[in-house]
């Protein structure tokens, strides 16, 4: 494979510019400075090795816990990744009176570098297309580069019966226990089991690269919702297939996160060098891995993730999945929902870094396919009374059963009211108390719950200290996961600015009032008809109804914009769905709806 090949071509250059030189090496990742890289740095002269933890292992080169030790007798240092104390060094290597060479080996645009490639081309696949005579020039075809991106998206018309909702690409692994492919050279299908899982820059989720080999070498590259790139290793070369006017395009997948991404599979193939090539070569049996627990979002983990498990379970598909590979966003407990899995391997590390190799190394050492088990369809009764009965009743706290018993028993209605800073509404503790307080007026049984994080606790004490006393309040802010779906399951309307909240609605299919800037809104509210929308996909959605904002800021990031609603256009809201909801009988708890 050309990127474990490349390490040890690129060993040759960086033995010749240290040639003659005692060198000392400053390993800044301490947690992957592992046995596979000390014995590929064992042809250069290392006089010495900066570790300053007693605990730091020095795999048999010389250890120095002193900075002035290490730099005594050197005149090179060759850095392995970059932190404060690589800086630190640095900028001693360059005093006056020393002159000592620095070389950092992870540096991918570094030519002296273990991970130099030449330089990075970046395109985009439909301005590519657009011009045709470059695509000729790398020697691909577009519609093979298509064919692939197509493969991606949960409605190809070329999905087997099953699976629902996972894609083509997924239920081939699922199915046949093989990623398949079509060569962006001849169109040939190609087949592999071999996929190495490295984390987005910004740790919020992984993705996968599938190794091809036909004409040449290829990755396609996934990400949980999309078939993001083709990389071709041999040529540096990355087309990303997403839109030119996708908005993950700049945000996710700028020419600086693409490089960093690719700086990663190239670091971890690196440390894991030996691993990689054994993996890549094995001609066995291979394992199928679902990987979970992977989102920090709690609504994708839910609506995609958990979704996606048990499509497979229903689908009668789970022996054909060996492995679970469960990292620390388990927010619903994958085991207890579905206790039918086998084989949930539960990834501990003290860090982002380390949990991200270990990940990647127990793919290559469990001889796994690696995949994300994504569902892309509505969200199902069938799905919320599951999690219902196995997550939510057994893990709801009793404080909290008792809280809502209560409020059950003296409110009605019973609403949600979630509260948020980033992407919020800026007035929100006085627009709120003014909401509250008139509804108070026409529904004297008035019960209200706050949902929120624990930093809106400020907001909280604010927006009650402008409250009637008429209103029944009960703070939900910052309760364990089971509690805050459980109080969902009992309100019977909710006021919510869109995002992970309305996941705690959506399962348990409460009508409500969303909003958030306008271009959230047009992007992830669905429109129904008779001005209803759907905020997240369900299956026979309760009606919700949005309330756009009649300010903005100027924040170029639909994702962190805050806005300004008129209080009473909210209220109006809010009456207008009280109006279409039968009056609950006092002490009776609601149920997911269908």
């Amino acid at each position: 494979m050309h990127l474990t090949r490349l390490p040890r071509r690129n060993l040759e250059t960086l033995q010749s510019a240290l040639a003659g030189r005692r060198v000392g090496l400053y390993p800044a990742d301490f947690g992957r400075f592992n046995a596979s890289l000390a014995s590929l740095l064992r042809g250069i002269d290392v006089t010495a090795v900066y570790l300053p933890m007693d605990h730091h292992r020095d795999h048999g080169f010389t250890p120095r816990r002193d900075l002035d030790d290490f730099f005594r007798d050197i005149d090179a240092i060759l850095l392995l990744g970059v932190d404060d104390l690589a800086c630190e060094i640095q900028r001693r290597a360059r005093e006056p009176g020393r002159e000592i060479a620095v070389i950092d080996a992870l540096n991918p645009n570094e030519p002296r570098g273990l991970l130099y490639n030449g330089r990075l081309t970046i395109r985009v696949f439909e301005e590519l297309l657009a011009a045709g005579a470059d695509l000729e020039r790398y020697g691909l075809a577009g519609e093979h580069l298509a064919a692939n991106a197509a493969a991606a998206a949960p409605d190809s018309p070329d999905a087997p019966d099953g699976l629902d909702g996972l894609s083509l690409f997924e239920r081939r692994i699922v199915m046949d226990r093989k990623a398949r492919a079509v060569c962006p050279v001849c169109g040939e299908t190609c087949r592999t089991t071999r996929s190495f899982v490295a984390p987005h820059p910004s740790h919020q989720y992984y993705l996968i690269f599938y190794h091809f080999q036909c004409h040449g070498e290829f990755f396609l590259v996934r990400d949980p919702f999309r078939m993001v790139a083709h990389y071709f290793p041999e040529k540096e070369l990355f087309i990303t297939m997403l839109r030119p006017g996708d908005v993950q395009l700049p945000m996710s997948y700028n020419a600086v996160q693409i490089a960093r991404l690719l700086t990663s599979l190239k670091t971890y193939l690196l440390y894991y060098l030996d691993l990689a090539e054994s993996y890549r070569n094995d001609g066995g049996a291979t394992l199928v891995a679902g990987l979970t627990g992977a989102f920090e979002s709690l609504g994708h983990h839910m609506r995609n993730e958990i979704a996606g498990v048990r499509q497979i379970v229903a689908s009668g598909l789970a022996a054909n999945v060996d492995r679970w590979i469960v990292d620390k966003y388990d927010y619903l407990d994958i085991g207890a929902v579905f206790p039918e899995l086998s084989g949930l391997r539960s990834i501990e590390a003290k860090d982002d870094k380390r949990r991200a190799t270990e990940i990647f190394s127990f793919v290559l050492q469990s001889r796994s396919c690696a995949f994300f088990p994504f569902y892309s369809g509505l969200l199902t009764g069938a799905l919320a009374r599951l999690l219902k009965e196995n997550y939510v009743d057994r893990k709801v706290t009793l404080p909290t059963h008792e809280e809502a018993s209560l409020a059950l028993s003296r409110h009605w209605p019973l609403i949600w009211i979630s509260l948020r800073d980033k992407r919020g509404w800026t007035s929100q503790a006085e627009g709120l108390a003014n909401i509250i307080n008139a509804l108070s007026e026409d529904y004297p049984d008035l019960g209200v719950v706050f949902d929120g994080l624990p930093d809106m606790a400020p907001v909280f004490k604010a927006i009650a200290a402008k409250l009637t006393p008429r209103a029944g309040v009960f703070n939900a802010l910052h309760k364990r996961i089971a509690d805050s779906y459980y109080w969902a399951f009992c309100v019977d309307l909710h006021l919510s600015p869109h995002g992970n909240t309305t996941t705690f609605t959506t399962l348990a299919n409460v009508p409500g009032v969303v909003h958030s800037n306008a271009a959230f809104l047009d992007l992830y509210a669905e429109r129904l008809g008779g001005g209803l929308v759907c905020p997240n996909p369900r299956e026979n959605p309760a009606p919700c109804l949005a309330v756009y904002p009649v300010a903005e800021t100027a924040e170029a990031n639909l994702y962190l914009r805050d806005y300004e609603l008129d209080w009473r256009e909210a209220l109006e809201a809010v009456k207008r769905l009280l109006a279409m909801l039968p009056r609950r009988d006092l002490g009776r708890k609601s149920t997911p709806g269908g």
